[in-house]
Formats: structure tokens, C-alpha cells, sequence
């Protein structure tokens, strides 16, 4: 009896170690193909922030060079993003000097669930299109002025649009997230 036992426990920690040794190799091939599928386009070769352009080349000391203001991460972001086709599906964003590690986790975790396809998390605001004529709000800073926040906004409606949060890392702006602000 004791024999059985112990042939029927060993059965089912062998199909357990089977199921789970499948589960595994599917689900890293499925990490695999994602990024693959991501290099479809080429993004702009750079964006320009007002003083300085910064280049989204594969060139890691320039992407390094980004030392804009808040105000100058921030639009300089959004209208690299706004004439970029599909930054998401494309992959440009990843290649952005703009962003922070937070924000990038959060974006590559929105085009691994295919999220991208059906949504955008930068520019979410349903109430809100494009900006048409960008005018970019000084930042506001926080007591350690190692976050700010700038708001974008629309001169042809006059309504504010997005707020756009930063963080001071290594003597660089930024960006933590895109919000909606109306």
C-alpha cells in the first residue's frame, strides 16, 4: 500500500514539473517574438527642445546630453511624440533620452500587453485632442525641486490639456508620467 502511495505522489510531482517546465518555455518564447515585432519603423533622428535638439540616434553619449529644462523635456517630448508614427508599436519611445526608468517600465509593460493597439497612455485624455498651437506652463517644483510638473496647453482653445511630471535624476529632466489636466 505504502508502495503505491509513493508511485502515485512521485506521478503527480512529474506531470507538475512537466506542466511547469511548458508554462515556462511559452512564456519566454512569447517575450522573445514581442520585442521583434516592435522594429517596424525608424523614428525622427531627433526632436528639438527649444535650445538644443536632442537626437534619438542609437548614439548612447548623445542620448546621455539631455540637460533641458522641464519646460523643454516636456515639449520636446510631446512633439516628438505627436509626429512620431506609432511611437509605441514602432518602439521610438525606447529610445527617448526624456524618459525615466518608471516611465519606460510603464510604457514597455503597456506594448507587451498589446495595450498600445487599442489605447495610448500619453495621450489618454479623451476630452482632449491634439494641441494644435502648444503653449508650455513654467514648472512647478516640489520643496526638494527634484520633481516638477508642466502643463501643456492648447492656445487655440485655451484649455489645459496635459501635465506632465518629472523627475531631477543625475542632473536631468525626466519624464515620470503624461497626465490628463482638465
Amino acid at each position: 500500500m505504502d508502495k503505491r502511495i509513493f508511485n502515485i505522489v512521485a506521478g503527480v510531482m512529474v506531470f507538475a514539473l512537466i506542466v511547469l517546465i511548458v508554462l515556462v518555455t511559452a512564456l519566454n518564447s512569447k517575450k522573445q517574438q514581442v520585442p521583434a515585432n516592435l522594429q517596424t519603423q525608424q523614428p525622427p533622428a531627433a526632436i528639438d527642445t527649444g535650445e538644443q535638439t536632442l537626437d534619438l540616434t542609437d548614439n548612447d553619449e548623445t542620448l546621455a546630453m539631455n540637460k533641458g529644462t522641464p519646460e523643454e523635456v516636456a515639449k520636446g517630448f510631446y512633439e516628438w511624440y505627436t509626429s512620431t508614427e506609432n511611437p509605441l508599436g514602432s518602439g521610438a519611445y525606447k529610445r527617448s533620452p526624456l524618459l525615466s526608468d518608471y516611465f519606460l517600465e510603464t510604457l514597455n509593460g503597456f506594448v507587451l500587453t498589446n495595450d498600445h493597439l487599442t489605447g495610448d497612455p500619453v495621450l489618454a485624455c479623451v476630452e482632449v485632442r491634439l494641441i494644435k498651437s502648444l503653449a508650455v506652463q513654467s514648472a512647478v517644483y516640489d520643496q526638494s525641486n527634484l520633481k516638477a510638473s508642466v502643463v501643456l496647453n492648447d492656445t487655440v482653445t485655451g484649455g489645459a490639456s496635459y501635465k506632465v511630471l518629472l523627475s531631477n535624476i543625475n542632473s536631468k529632466w525626466l519624464i515620470d508620467d503624461v497626465r490628463c489636466n482638465l
